[in-house]
C-alpha cells in the first residue's frame, strides 16, 4: 500500500474525531463528553437519529495531488464502485471507537456497509470500528485494517440537497498518511426510514 504523506486540511480535520484523543484511551474515568473533539466539526442535533441508509456511487480518482489547487475538472476517474451504508438508529455514537475515551466501546452493530458489490471494502469488512456521527453535516465511518491502518468513509451534506451527501473514501496510516492510490469520491443518495 503506498501512502503518501502530506498535509490535506480538509480530510486532516475530518480524520481528527476518527484519530481520537491518545490520553484519552488510557483512561476509563474520562466521561466521553470530555474527549476533545474536532473543533470544526458541525454539531450533532438533540435527539435519537433515525435509521440512515446511504446508497452511494464513487469514482477512483487517479491524480488527486494536495499540493495542487485541483478544481473538479483537473480529476481523472478511472473505476467505478457501489456501496450501501447503513447508519443506526437511536442514539448517536460520537467519536466512538479506537482512540476515544472508553477504549472497550464499539460503535453499534447497526452501523455498517451493507453492500459492497464491487468489494470496494474487502480487506475492511462490513462492520465498523470507528464512527464520529454528526448527522446530517457530517459523518466519518471507518475499520482498522493491517493492524494500525484503516479504511474510512466521509460524508458531508449537500448545501440545499439534503436528499445526498458526498462521499470520500481512502485509506489512512494516520492522520497525515493517505494513500493517495486508492482514493474515491462520489455521491450517496440518503433515504430515511423507521426506526
Amino acid at each position: 500500500m503506498r501512502f503518501a504523506h502530506y498535509v490535506f486540511p480538509c480530510v486532516l480535520m475530518a480524520l481528527s474525531p476518527l484519530m481520537g484523543s491518545p490520553s484519552a484511551a488510557q483512561s476509563d474515568d474520562v466521561a466521553k463528553s470530555d474527549v476533545p473533539m474536532n473543533e470544526y466539526a458541525p454539531k450533532v442535533p438533540e435527539g435519537p437519529a433515525p435509521l440512515r441508509v446511504l446508497t452511494c456511487h464513487v469514482r477512483h480518482a487517479t491524480n488527486i495531488d494536495p499540493t495542487l489547487n485541483q478544481a473538479e475538472s483537473d480529476i481523472i476517474y478511472s473505476d467505478e464502485a457501489d456501496f450501501t451504508l447503513e447508519l443506526g438508529a437511536g442514539r448517536v455514537p460520537l467519536a466512538v471507537g479506537i482512540g476515544t475515551a472508553r477504549s472497550d466501546e464499539t460503535p453499534p452493530v447497526s452501523y455498517r456497509i451493507a453492500a459492497d458489490p464491487q468489494h470496494l471494502f474487502a480487506m475492511a469488512g462490513p462492520t465498523l470500528d470507528r464512527v464520529a456521527d454528526y448527522w446530517p453535516k457530517h459523518v466519518e465511518v471507518g475499520k482498522t485494517i493491517m493492524g494500525k491502518a484503516f479504511s474510512f468513509i466521509l460524508l458531508d451534506e449537500v448545501p440545499g440537497d439534503p436528499a445526498h451527501m458526498t462521499a470520500f473514501v481512502s485509506r489512512a496510516a494516520d492522520a497525515v498518511a493517505i494513500d493517495l492510490g486508492w482514493t474515491y469520491r462520489g455521491l450517496c443518495k440518503t433515504s430515511l426510514r423507521p426506526r
